[in-house]
Order: C-alpha cells, then structure tokens, then sequence
C-alpha cells in the first residue's frame, strides 16, 4: 500500500489517501533484502523469491517472480533465510528446510537470473546463512550454518563461508 495525504496538505485522518501495489505477501519469518534500488522478499509462504522496485513510469510498485524458472527447487521447500553476496559477484544465498541451499546470481541490468541448488556432503545440513556486511579483500563473506546430523546423540555445528564461485 501507498499512503499519502489526498491533497497537497499535511497527513492527517481527514486527508487520508491509500492506494495498493501489491497482492504479493511478504514472509513474517524472513527479512526482505535490499539488492541495489530493488527488495527481494520470500512470500507468504517462503517458497518464491519476489524482487519489487518502485517505478516512476507506473507510479507503484513493478515485481518479477524470481522463481519463476526454478520451481522444482521451491516446490513444497520452503526457504528458511536470506543472504546477499553484494562482491565481487551479486549472488543471493537462501537456505531451504529440507537442509540445502540455493544461490541465485542475480543481475538486473544485464537480466541475468540464474539458480544453482546445492546439497552438502557428510551428513551435514544447511540451517541458516547470513552475511557480514563487509568488504574484505574485495569479496562479501556470507556464511552457512550446517548441523551435522550423521551423529548419534551430539549435535554438531560448522559455519562455512561462501566462496567467490558460489562453492563452499
């Protein structure tokens, strides 16, 4: 939604104005992330990626389906957390409920919007990832939490950074 005063004056209730953008939820579980002048976001259910960028053109809100071409990886899994690999490459990394990954390379400007699906070896698990924020040696790290689940009775943990490559 848009909300904006209905005339040129202060908002108020009386000068009230809404207008929809959207019928697109967004997830409650999982942070939207800002990747350039777009907002990419799991919906409602946390199995499709969505990117929304406001556009002067239309006045509102443009969306593309990031998923769109990739549903046997979203299909029935649903996406447990988001992190962005801003360099040296734009990759989008999204941990699934049923223990892998996913990256996504994501170029807007040169309509680039490819998947790969990745499952780890030895038991282990991708529960979380998350990015630093940082810039180091000009790379972004973003990390993975795996659980080892090949174990009897412990419950043990790695955090593993993704690589330039989109490899672990």
């Amino acid at each position: 939604w848009i909300v904006a005063p209905s005339t040129g004056s202060a908002l108020t209730y009386k000068t009230i104005s809404s207008k929809i953008q959207s019928q697109i939820g967004c997830s409650k579980k999982i942070k939207p992330i800002s990747v350039n002048d777009d907002v990419i976001f799991a919906n409602m259910t946390a199995e499709t990626l969505v990117a929304t960028k406001y556009s002067y053109a239309t006045d509102g809100y443009e969306t593309l389906d990031l998923s769109v071409l990739s549903q046997d990886i979203f299909r029935g899994n649903e996406i447990t957390s988001l992190a962005y690999k801003q360099h040296p490459d734009s990759i989008l990394v999204a941990t699934l409920a049923d223990g892998t990954f996913t990256t996504l390379t994501y170029m807007k400007e040169h309509e680039v919007v490819a998947w790969s699906h990745h499952e780890l070896a030895g038991g282990l698990k991708a529960r979380y990832c998350c990015a630093d924020g940082s810039v180091t040696n000009g790379t972004t790290d973003v990390y993975i939490l795996a659980e080892d689940e090949s174990g009897v009775g412990t419950r043990q943990f790695y955090l593993l950074r993704v690589k330039d490559d989109s490899n672990l």
